[in-house]
């Protein structure tokens, strides 16, 4: 089995700039790859909505990083709803779309199977990153197309970490890093495993001016309110060896 991309390997095949693309305003497509939530409507009634929330959540991120996002709904778990979905995005000339949901292996996780019917060049679909293993990216033309997770806490952080820079590299910023931060942990942290970790953690000034980063004590990807309650990630390498509090890390700072 081959090993799967780095992120880092990802961000430099997806994040880089193209000398056929001057900067311009960026459209940004938003499709919800799933219907469960249209089903649980009509058998319940209204209910609160985290794919929903996560919709809207995503598009103000994009906004902040300078894009004019396109709200394409509720895809159905089917071929034809999402090609459907991806015909839209072009005929709104939108430079980005993003599916959230559907990125994975499973009988209902159509994004990577519909991007390829409709000729969409994958340049992968699994990451070695946590949380966030299934995450889409390809290209047809122009436009690109990221296939995040459908779980909140790892399209969130996919976003953060893929989209925000694919955004300011289209709209002809320099492209930034993975890890723009070092900052002291307060904790000590485990050897990491074969997937990169993007651990939730909140980021402190010290009065010595250097910076001091605290892990949150849960990084169940189940789970909102450690994410809610952080202001950064703290990046763990693959198969990164165990240090004690005082390590300089790598961090990436958190916009939401």
């Amino acid at each position: 089995m081959p090993a799967l991309p780095s992120p880092r390997t990802a961000y430099t095949r997806a994040v880089k700039p193209d000398p056929d693309e001057s900067p311009k305003s960026l459209r940004d497509a938003l499709a919800l790859a799933r219907d469960v939530l249209r089903s649980l409507r009509r058998a319940f009634g209204m209910i609160w909505s985290t794919d929903a929330r996560l919709t809207l959540a995503l598009a103000a991120l994009s906004l902040e990083a300078g894009a004019e996002t396109i709200d394409l709904g509720i895809v159905s778990d089917d071929l034809a709803a999402l090609r459907d979905a991806v015909g839209r995005a072009r005929a709104a000339e939108a430079d980005l779309l993003v599916t959230l949901g559907g990125a994975s292996v499973g009988d209902h996780d159509l994004v990577r199977p519909a991007l390829e019917a409709l000729g969409v060049s994958l340049d992968f679909w699994t990451l070695a990153m946590r949380p966030g293993k299934p995450m889409i990216y390809g290209r047809r033309g122009a436009q690109h197309y990221l296939g995040l997770p459908g779980n909140p806490v790892s399209a969130l952080i996919t976003a953060r970490v893929f989209a925000v820079p694919l955004v300011g590299v289209l709209l002809g910023r320099p492209a930034t890093t993975l890890s723009p931060l070092i900052a002291s942990t307060t904790a000590p942290l485990e050897a990491n495993g074969p997937r990169q970790h993007y651990m939730r953690a909140r980021l402190e000034p010290r009065e010595d001016g250097g910076l001091s980063v605290t892990p949150q004590p849960n990084q169940d990807s189940s789970l909102l309110v450690p994410l809610a309650g952080s202001n950064a990630l703290l990046v763990r390498p693959i198969r990164a060896t165990a240090v004690p509090a005082g390590t300089p890390v790598p961090v990436l700072r958190l916009d939401f």
